[in-house]
């Protein structure tokens, strides 16, 4: 056996059914003490983002709504466009049922990690920290060694999935589309990197600003078109989903072999991988806010957790059902691709080239500042030149690296950044649970 094989067979077996499960267990747990807290607060989550109001803050620092912009531009990456499509064609279309429900119970875990990231500013420090999962996981037990090993992980995960899987991602896209090697849009995402690493935090967090909102629209309107060409079979597409979840007889063609074991694991993996809830990335960038509002930042940023699963993720998932390319063969990129040519022809290829590279920059540039929090912490500012140009090296290695061991190890080292963050997250339940409960005190009198 391989070393890549070696590293893939064992991210497979730490994201195992008893992982997931796990997982989904903490949510419930977390969605039952917070009161349902998404399904309350849905309303005024939606009422933040469009009146996000104005709120003091400094040079390098983020505004909780660039945190909620910079959370979203993370998480719409290539686990949107591939993973989906990938659980899809392992898990049939039950998968995504499975994906929508573990998207539910990821709300409350939002609100729950980017709560604790900002309770805490101004009330002490940890190795420089002043917010953040590095900041509450202090406050835990093994709290003197919890921190540094998440941002050990999430140092690592930034280099290898917000990185490295999205450089690769848009250079075989590039390839198939237009026949450029790999090295080539390795060179130029290299550039492209540093450009934006070497005009500090206020240029990453520009740059991000401008490339989530045009990377959600321009898909949106894409979707929508191939949706609306397919209208007629959404419905239908929606039955399959649901009645596949639980009896994989209903499927038709070459997925009979599908399970609901297999439904579940699929859906459950490549939901938390889409929506990146648990994982704390969120709670490093709204721990680059000033803290004003905790409860009222949880609200803003579990949104997003909705906007990325059942609005993102379920217009791709639909289009890859109701225009019957999930029962193709293929996966992955290849399966949107196939779902867009029933619509565009040849040139869908291109414009999930296009959507893919979009997707890929935000989410580059988005970690690139996630990881400098967790360099800063571990090394302190002293290095950010040798960081970004680790992270700009990253970049052109991810292009042409073999794809299998870029997942493998962001499997492993993203399995890490949950168990030890969800850990924190349990073991301070109690604190979000009364921080909630003060604000909802608060509003009632307003």
């Amino acid at each position: 056996m391989d070393f890549t094989q070696a590293v893939v067979d064992l991210g497979n077996i730490i994201w195992g059914f008893p992982f997931l499960i796990g997982i989904v267990t903490i949510g419930a747990i977390v969605t039952i003490a917070l009161g349902f807290v998404q399904f309350r607060y849905f309303f005024t989550g939606w009422r933040l983002i469009f009146s996000p109001g104005e709120r003091k803050k400094e040079a390098g620092e983020l505004s909780p709504f660039q945190a909620f912009i910079n959370t979203l531009g993370g998480s719409i990456g290539v686990g949107s466009i591939a993973g989906i499509s990938t659980a899809i064609y392992a898990g049939g279309p039950g998968a995504v049922f499975w994906m929508l429900v573990v998207g539910v119970f990821g709300m409350a875990i939002r609100f729950a990690e980017v709560y604790l990231s900002t309770a805490f500013i101004g009330k002490g420090t940890f190795h420089g920290a002043t917010g953040g999962p590095m900041l509450y996981l202090s406050m835990v037990p093994f709290g003197n060694y919890l921190p540094f090993a998440f941002a050990f992980f999430t140092l690592i995960f930034s280099f290898v999935a917000g990185n490295g899987i999205q450089a690769n991602s848009m250079a075989l896209g590039a390839q198939e589309a237009w026949s450029v090697a790999p090295w080539i849009t390795g060179v130029v995402l290299f550039v492209f990197i540093l450009y934006a690493l070497f005009g500090g935090a206020e240029r990453i967090i520009g740059m991000s600003d401008k490339l989530v909102p045009f990377k959600v629209i321009s898909f949106l309107i894409t979707a929508v078109i191939v949706l609306g060409y397919h209208i007629g079979s959404i419905v239908p597409a929606f039955m399959l989903i649901v009645r596949s979840a639980f009896d994989p007889g209903a499927l038709t063609g070459g997925l009979m072999g599908a399970t609901i074991q297999q439904a579940l694991r699929y859906g459950f993996a490549r939901g938390i991988f889409a929506n990146e809830a648990g994982i704390g990335t969120a709670a490093v960038l709204f721990g680059a806010t000033k803290g004003e509002n905790p409860a009222q930042d949880g609200i803003l940023s579990m949104i997003g957790v909705f906007i990325t699963t059942h609005i993102i993720g379920l217009m791709i998932a639909l289009m890859i059902v109701a225009s019957g390319a999930w029962n193709s063969g293929l996966t992955s990129t290849p399966l949107t691709i196939a779902a867009y040519n029933t619509v565009f022809g040849q040139l869908g290829a291109w414009i999930v080239t296009f959507l893919a590279i979009a997707f890929g920059t935000s989410v580059m540039i988005t970690y690139a500042f996630i990881g400098k929090e967790c360099w800063e912490f571990l090394f302190g500012k002293k290095g950010f030149l040798l960081y970004s140009g680790i992270y700009a090296v990253a970049t052109f290695i991810g292009a042409i690296m073999e794809v299998d061991m870029l997942w493998g190890m962001s499997d492993i080292v993203n399995a890490g950044m949950i168990a030890i963050n969800l850990f924190g997250i349990l073991w301070l339940l109690n604190v979000i649970r009364d921080g909630l409960i003060d604000y909802k005190n608060l509003t009632s009198k307003k």
